[in-house]
């Protein structure tokens, strides 16, 4: 919301509950009183000058929302091969993923590697291979409630 929406929303809230919007921590001014039918109405909103009580921070009208965010992005990239014969078989692939997230400057990234094999030593007695996965990531998390905060 913008700083109106925002005032409007929160002077909303308060005569919802009863509560004088005047009374909010915020600092909005409200000129409001009921209409004829006892419902309350808004006239005009006062937005403070200044957010803090040093008068250092002046209000903003700033989409935090649209500040922190972006479309996310995925790729995705894999290539493999396998083959075999009577006696044995063989796998091997290699995968990239990377994801841009949805906040700015968050992203996860892995490059995925594996190989299998089979191979029959004395008919089907008798079978020896291995399996093996190698994963390499790395991740930026945004921060802890930075939605709700926002």
């Amino acid at each position: 919301m913008n700083t109106d929406q925002y005032g409007r929303t929160l002077w909303q809230a308060y005569t919802n509950e009863g509560i004088n919007p005047n009374s909010n921590p915020i600092g909005y001014r409200y000129d409001w009183g009921y209409d004829a039918g006892g419902y309350p109405t808004l006239n005009q909103m006062l937005v403070p000058k200044y957010i803090d009580s040093e008068n250092k921070i002046p209000t903003a009208d700033t989409d935090w929302f649209d500040e922190i965010t972006r479309t996310g992005f995925i790729q995705q990239y894999n290539v493999s091969v396998t083959n075999g014969t009577e006696r044995g078989t063989y796998f091997f692939s290699l995968g990239y993923y990377k994801n841009d997230g949805l906040i700015k400057y968050s992203n996860f990234d892995r490059i995925s590697a594996r190989m299998n094999s089979e191979y029959k030593l004395i008919g089907d007695m008798l079978t020896i291979g291995e399996n093996f996965t190698l994963n390499r990531t790395t991740e930026v998390q945004a921060p802890a409630n930075v939605l709700s905060d926002a």
